[in-house]
């Protein structure tokens, strides 16, 4: 279920990326310092961590600009996994970094049991630490935030690398403080920290990694959830026996799938009319299947007045596109069942608006449940200058193309 609009979703996790990328440049530019200086093999160690996440910052950035692309002929469910595919990468570089941290601080604890003598870790590295430690943790609780917020499983993925690059380092700082204050005998709590620490991070990357595949095979929704959907629709009138419920998700998004009995005698309009309620129900509780699109941007429903203020004085005087992806399930007269997914595209021109004109429409309250805040069959009509493509498919439901769909599929109709 989208929390917030869009276009907002897409900017906020820019600017909590943004600022993750900022924090780990100066991380990893003063790790590496203070470990050469310091001479310190944990904090190198750190440092390595720290370019891991500044890598997947840029993963991030990449990733969720390409997922939040609408649906296109070759993309029928839009590109939302490609931030799965982020989620994915983010998880094996924490992977790779947790074992090669592990790997390195087993070699320096083999040497030390051999008799070798390990280098005694300077002030600096840790002050570095320290540093590491308060910045990192600020950040996990802020990213975290914004990601739940956003409901976007890449961001707090990358939320969680923070919070195993602060564990990181407070491992780290436990192991050079312990080899500086102990003396020689003790210099091995370096290596030994750091390799206690990859644990933490390795169990945090197989977390991650485990659902982003349950995701990538198509995996089904948990079971409150599922349950919540069934409840949804067995909550509207003449809808009885809901079943082979089928569901995923895509991104951020969730793909739902559901056979439900009517009543034999009902026409098929009326059987069109509940469908649609159910559609409506599912789209209100669980996310939308009617978006507006305008340059690169996807337009949700507006999360306030303001938001819905915004889209209107961005449409304005411009020409925009709108998706609305359908997927049915049927029983025709033969008694045959089967199911069929396609999306409808419309592009609308619309008038330049006054601000006066924005903020009446805005108070009548009519934006506050469409995409892109406007309806095109209501009192917006007088705004829209043109259209090319299916009027209904703006309203809501492409009516004449599912006709021709299931023409196509030989559904008896």
């Amino acid at each position: 279920m989208n929390e917030i609009g869009t276009s907002v979703r897409e900017r906020e996790i820019y600017k909590v990326t943004l600022v993750g990328s900022l924090v780990n440049i100066l991380l990893v530019a003063c790790k590496f310092a203070a470990g050469f200086w310091g001479k310190s093999a944990a904090m190198i160690a750190d440092a390595v961590h720290s370019l891991s996440d500044l890598i997947t910052d840029l993963i991030v950035i990449v990733f969720v600009r390409i997922s939040s692309k609408p649906e296109d002929k070759g993309h029928d469910y839009g590109h939302g996994k490609y931030e799965t595919l982020a989620t994915l990468l983010i998880g094996a570089a924490l992977l790779a970094v947790g074992v090669g941290i592990c790997w390195s601080g087993i070699e320096s604890i083999i040497s030390f049991a051999k008799g070798e003598a390990l280098q005694s870790p300077g002030w600096i590295a840790l002050a570095a630490a320290i540093v590491s430690v308060v910045s990192k943790e600020i950040l996990f609780h802020y990213t975290r935030l914004v990601g739940k917020r956003c409901n976007s499983p890449a961001v707090i993925a990358n939320a969680w690398h923070h919070r195993s690059d602060a564990f990181s380092s407070i491992g780290t700082a436990v192991g050079i403080g312990g080899a500086i204050l102990l003396g020689e005998s003790w210099r091995v709590l370096d290596p030994l920290a750091a390799v206690i620490v990859s644990f933490f991070i390795v169990q945090v990357a197989v977390k991650q990694l485990k659902a982003c595949i349950d995701e990538l095979l198509e995996r089904s929704l948990p079971d409150d959830i599922e349950q919540e959907i069934t409840q949804t629709v067995l909550s509207l009138d003449g809808v009885s026996q809901p079943h082979h419920l089928r569901t995923r998700r895509i991104g951020s998004h969730y793909a739902i799938d559901m056979h439900v009995r009517m009543d034999g005698s009902i026409s098929l309009h009326e059987a069109h009319e509940k469908a649609t309620a159910i559609e409506q129900k599912l789209r209100d509780t669980f996310g939308e299947d009617t978006v507006v699109a305008y340059e690169n941007q996807i337009l949700g429903k507006p999360k306030d007045e303001e938001d819905a203020r915004r889209m209107l004085s961005m449409l304005s005087g411009k020409t925009h596109s709108v998706y609305t992806g359908v997927t049915f399930v049927f029983i025709d007269k033969a008694g045959r069942t089967g199911e069929h997914c396609f999306y409808e595209k419309t592009d609308v021109s619309m008038y330049t608006l006054t601000e006066e004109e924005i903020d009446r429409y805005i108070s009548s309250g009519d934006p506050m449940d469409k995409a892109g805040s406007y309806g095109i069959q209501g009192r917006f009509a007088i705004h829209i200058k043109g259209i090319h493509g299916d009027y209904n498919n703006v309203v809501g439901l492409p009516v004449a193309r599912l006709y021709q769909e299931l023409r196509k599929l030989g559904v008896d109709v």
